[in-house]
C-alpha cells in the first residue's frame, strides 16, 4: 500500500509556477527523500500533502484518504517538522509539548506518559523546564521532533530536520530517525540538502527541478542514471600508456610521470582497461577508484542533466 499518492499536483503563486504536474507515490513504511535546489517546490509539495495548502490542480491521498476533501481525517494521521522550529517562546519545553498534545486530543494521563517517553528518547529530560527561547538550536530541533511524534503519526514530514545543527547533534537526530523507521510503521518523507544524510536514510528519492519531478529511484539508481564518470587513479610501473586511447569505456587519460587518472564511463569498463595494461606488461602498483556520489548526481540534476 502507498502511504502517499499525489497526481498532477500544480500550484502557482502569482507569476511563479511552484509545482507543475507532480506525481508521487510513497510506499507505506519507507523513508522517502524529496530533493531539489532552492525554489524547486519541495516545501510547497509538503505543505499540500500535509493539508496546509490547497493545490490549483491535482489530487493527493494520505493512507488512502483524499487529503483535499477530508483534511480533518488526514491531520489525525500525520505530523511534520521543519529546519526552522518556532514555538511559544515564553513557555517551557514541557508546556509547549503539553499544549500540542492537548491539541492532538491526548487526555491528561496519555499526554504525560507520551511526553515522558519522548523526552527520554530524545534526551530532553534535563531541559523540560527550560523556556523555549533559552534552548539551543539542537534542543529546539529535538523538541520539534518530539512535537511531531506526540500523536504517533502514520506519516511524518521532515523538512530539513538537521538544518543548522552541530555535527554531533545532527548525527543523533539521524540515528533517531533511523530508529523510528526500524521500530515502527511510520512513513517518512524527508527533504534535506545533506546528501550523505539522504543516502544514509532514504530508500527512494524523487528529484524536483523548477516545479517538476525530473528523476526518481534509489540513491544507487540515481547515481547510475545520470551517467556520471568514474575516475580511476593509478600508480604504474611505466608512464607510457597512450595505447589505451580509444579503448571501450575510456573517456580520457591524464598522466604525470607514473601517475595516471583514467576517466571511464563506469566501473564495468575498468576490468578491460586493466587487462590491456597487463597485456603490455604495465604493472599496477597502486589503484584507487573514485565513483560519483549522490552529491554529484544532485549537482548534475540541478544543472539540468537528465537521467
Amino acid at each position: 500500500m502507498n502511504a502517499i499518492v499525489a497526481r498532477g499536483i500544480e500550484k502557482r503563486f502569482k507569476k511563479t509556477e511552484a509545482l507543475r504536474g507532480v506525481d508521487l507515490e510513497v510506499p507505506e513504511g519507507t523513508v522517502y527523500g524529496l530533493l531539489g535546489p532552492n525554489g524547486a517546490g519541495k516545501t510547497t509539495l509538503i505543505s499540500i500533502l500535509s493539508t496546509l495548502l490547497l493545490p490549483d490542480r491535482g489530487t493527493a491521498e494520505i493512507m488512502g484518504i483524499n487529503a483535499l476533501r477530508h483534511p480533518e481525517r488526514v491531520r489525525g494521521l500525520i505530523n511534520l517538522t521543519s529546519g526552522h522550529p518556532n514555538f511559544l517562546w515564553s513557555l517551557t519545553l514541557r508546556e509547549n509539548l503539553t499544549y500540542f498534545s492537548m491539541l492532538y486530543g491526548l487526555d491528561r494521563q496519555a499526554r504525560q506518559a507520551r511526553i515522558a517517553e519522548l523526552a527520554a528518547l530524545l534526551e530532553l529530560g534535563p531541559h523540560l523546564h527550560t523556556r523555549f527561547e533559552a534552548l539551543s538550536t539542537g534542543l529546539k530541533q529535538r523538541m520539534a521532533l518530539a512535537k511531531a511524534l506526540l500523536n504517533r503519526p502514520r506519516v511524518l514530514f521532515l523538512d530539513e530536520p538537521t538544518l543548522g545543527l552541530d555535527p554531533d547533534v545532527a548525527l543523533r537526530v539521524r540515528e533517531f530517525i533511523a530508529r523510528l523507521h526500524r521500530e515502527g510503521q511510520t512513513t517518512i518523507l524527508l527533504t534535506s540538502h545533506n546528501m550523505a544524510e539522504v543516502e544514509e536514510l532514504c530508500e527512494r528519492i524523487a528529484f524536483l527541478r523548477q516545479g517538476r519531478k525530473v528523476a526518481e529511484g534509489t540513491p544507487g539508481e540515481l547515481k547510475r542514471r545520470v551517467r556520471l564518470d568514474t575516475r580511476v587513479h593509478l600508480r604504474l610501473s611505466s608512464p607510457d600508456i597512450g595505447f589505451l586511447q580509444g579503448a571501450p569505456g575510456l573517456r580520457s587519460i591524464k598522466t604525470e610521470d607514473r601517475l595516471a587518472t583514467l576517466v571511464v564511463e563506469g566501473p564495468s569498463a575498468i576490468p578491460g582497461l586493466l587487462s590491456r595494461l597487463d597485456a603490455r606488461g604495465v604493472r599496477i602498483e597502486e589503484m584507487r577508484v573514485e565513483e560519483p556520489d549522490l552529491e554529484d548526481a544532485f549537482l548534475d540534476l540541478a544543472k539540468g542533466g537528465n537521467p
